[in-house]
C-alpha cells in the first residue's frame, strides 16, 4: 500500500491514463503484479522461446484477420459478405496475407517446433508456392486443417450473422496511427475515467426491424466465462460496447440491439463464439443500465484504488489470477489459504476495489436493483 502523495509522484495520472482494458484487467487480477510491472517497471525475465509467445501469436493473428476483412471491404465499400467470393480465392487471399504478415512480424524463429507452429495456423490453406514451410510442405504430423482454414470455413457457414464492418477500430487518444479524440467513461457522480483501445471487429445486421450491433474480441487463448464480465473482473466487452458509440456511424448504437462476445481462435483449430454478455441480462434496458451505471462506477473505483496506492495481492483464486505462471511470484506474499479473511479485510477499505465475483453478500442482480 502506498500513500496517495507517493502514487502522484511515481505514477501520476498523466502516465496511467488513458487506461486500456488489458491494464484495467491486470490490476483487477492482481494489484501487486500491476504495481511491479506498471509502477516499478520491473520487466519480465527473458525466457528462451522456440516458438512465438502467446502475446506474439495473438498479435500476429489479430493483424492477419484485420487485413483479411479490410482488404475485402476495400472492394465492396460496405460490410463484407464472404458468400460473394469463391472459397478457393478467399483461401488464397488469406494465405497470402498471413505469409506477408509473418514476413513483417516482430519475431524470428526457426527449427522444427516453429514449423509445427506455422502448420497449426496454415494447414488446409493450400501448399502452393506461397506456403511458409521451410521444407516446402507442412510437417508430417501437422493437423489436416489449421486455424486460418478453420476460421474461413466458420465464417462462410455463419448464415444469418451480421456483416463485418469495422476492424481494429480505434477509440481514445494517443494510439499509434490514429487521430481518434479522447474517450471518457462518466461515473454516476460526474467524474470520468479516460480509456483507449481498439475494437477487434464490429458486425452489423439489418435483417430485422432494428439493426443489431455485434462486437467481437478475438482470443487466441481460452475465452473467459461471461460471469467474469458481470462479476467485475473482465472489462474488455463492456468497454467495447461503451466505445461503440464513438466508432460506429449512424443509428445502430442508439437504436439497435447490442451484443458483444469473445471469438475464440485458438490454434490449431479450436474456434468458439459463446453467447454474448447480453445473454446475462433480461432485456436491452438492463444491459444498457449495466453499461451506463454499473461499469462506469467499477472503472471509477479501480482508478481511485490505484490513485490511493491499493496494490494488494490478488483477491482471486490462484487459478483465476494465474499465480502459477506469475513472473513476480518469488516476491509475492499472497496467502490463498487465508483468502476469505483477506477479502473481508480489503472489503472494509473504502478506497479499495473488491470485484463482485469474490464477494459473498452480493451478486449482479443485487447491484442492478440497488437504487
Amino acid at each position: 500500500m502506498l500513500e496517495p502523495e507517493t502514487v502522484a509522484e511515481v505514477y501520476p495520472p498523466s502516465e496511467r491514463e488513458p487506461y486500456s482494458a488489458s491494464r484495467i484487467e491486470r490490476y483487477v487480477e492482481c494489484g501487486f503484479k500491476f504495481y511491479a510491472e506498471k509502477v516499478l517497471g520491473i520487466e519480465d525475465p527473458d525466457d528462451v522461446e522456440v516458438v512465438p509467445t502467446p502475446l506474439e501469436t495473438g498479435s500476429y493473428v489479430h493483424d492477419v484477420l484485420e487485413r483479411f476483412f479490410a482488404d475485402l471491404q476495400d472492394e465492396t465499400e460496405d460490410g463484407v459478405d464472404l458468400t460473394d467470393f469463391n472459397r478457393d480465392d478467399l483461401a488464397t487471399h488469406l494465405r497470402e496475407i498471413a505469409v506477408d504478415e509473418l514476413r513483417d512480424a516482430d519475431f524470428e524463429y526457426d527449427g522444427l517446433f516453429y514449423e509445427r507452429w506455422k502448420a497449426e495456423l496454415f494447414a488446409g490453406l493450400g501448399d502452393g508456392v506461397s506456403a511458409p514451410y521451410e521444407a516446402g510442405s507442412k510437417p508430417h504430423d501437422a493437423p489436416e486443417q489449421g486455424l486460418f482454414a478453420t476460421f474461413l470455413d466458420n465464417e462462410l457457414s455463419r448464415n444469418g450473422a451480421g456483416r463485418p464492418h469495422l476492424f481494429e477500430a480505434p477509440f481514445g487518444e494517443g494510439l499509434p496511427d490514429s487521430d481518434a479524440g479522447p474517450f471518457t467513461v462518466e461515473r454516476p457522480d460526474g467524474s470520468t475515467v479516460s480509456i483507449r483501445g481498439y475494437i477487434d471487429r464490429v458486425d452489423v445486421s439489418r435483417d430485422g426491424e432494428q439493426p443489431t450491433l455485434t462486437l467481437y474480441d478475438y482470443k487466441t487463448g481460452r475465452a473467459p466465462y461471461m460471469t467474469k464480465t458481470t462479476g467485475g473482473t473482465k472489462f474488455q466487452l463492456p468497454i467495447y460496447l461503451l466505445a461503440a458509440a464513438e466508432v460506429v456511424d449512424g443509428d445502430p448504437f442508439a437504436e439497435g440491439s447490442l451484443s458483444a462476445t469473445y471469438y475464440q481462435v485458438r490454434p490449431p483449430n479450436d474456434l468458439k463464439v459463446p453467447r454474448g454478455v447480453e445473454s446475462k441480462f433480461d432485456s436491452e434496458v438492463e444491459l444498457r443500465r449495466f453499461l451506463n451505471d454499473v461499469v462506469p462506477e467499477w472503472l471509477g473505483q479501480i482508478d481511485e484504488a490505484i490513485a490511493n496506492g491499493r496494490f494488494h495481492t490478488t483477491l482471486l483464486s490462484a487459478r483465476g489470477a494465474n499465480c502459477r505462471y506469475c513472473d513476480y511470484s518469488r516476491a509475492c506474499d499472497v496467502r490463498h489459504h487465508r483468502k476469505r479473511e483477506f477479502v473481508d479485510k480489503v472489503h472494509e477499505d473504502d478506497t479499495a476495489y473488491v470485484p463482485l465475483r469474490v464477494r459473498d453478500d452480493e451478486d449482479i442482480e443485487a447491484v442492478m436493483s440497488d437504487d
